[in-house]
């Protein structure tokens, strides 16, 4: 036998997720394009002229990699931020539509606090990266009925 939530009010409501495939689709389309971003900005590059040296006297090139890095970092938390707005707000619990409330900066800050925490700490405060993102993920998402 199943146990009961502790201070939990039952709802008989209907849980479901009304998420199509051509929502899920447009947003695998649009999460493809952001990361072929930073591909296309180095082809670019280099179709411009220009030459990548990575070596110790040129940082030019690594400059360059980092760059692109970044570029690939940022497009990439946008795809998961659109992702996860998408299946919040299509999701149904005991009667209940969720809604995700949250913007995208204020993932970027959670994630900018969490990585210079695991600096700090080390590496430690990796542990903890995942349960912050939840938390952060579950405050910023409401239920209308």
């Amino acid at each position: 036998m199943a146990k009961k939530a502790k201070n939990v009010a039952y709802n008989p409501g209907e849980s479901k997720f009304d998420g199509t495939i051509l929502g899920f689709f447009g947003i695998f389309l649009l999460m493809t394009v952001l990361a072929f971003i930073p591909g296309i900005i180095l082809i670019v590059y280099i179709a411009m002229g220009n030459n990548i040296n990575l070596n110790a006297n040129d940082t030019s090139g690594l400059v360059l990699v980092m760059a692109l890095e970044l570029v690939t970092l940022f497009t990439s938390l946008i795809g998961s931020f659109i992702l996860l707005k998408w299946d919040t707000d299509h999701t149904v619990i005991s009667g209940q539509r969720l809604h995700f409330k949250g913007n995208f900066f204020g993932l970027l800050w959670t994630l900018v606090k969490c990585f210079f925490l695991t600096i700090i700490t080390f590496g430690i405060y990796a542990f903890w990266i995942y349960i912050k993102l939840k938390k952060w993920q579950i405050k910023n998402t409401v239920s209308y009925p």
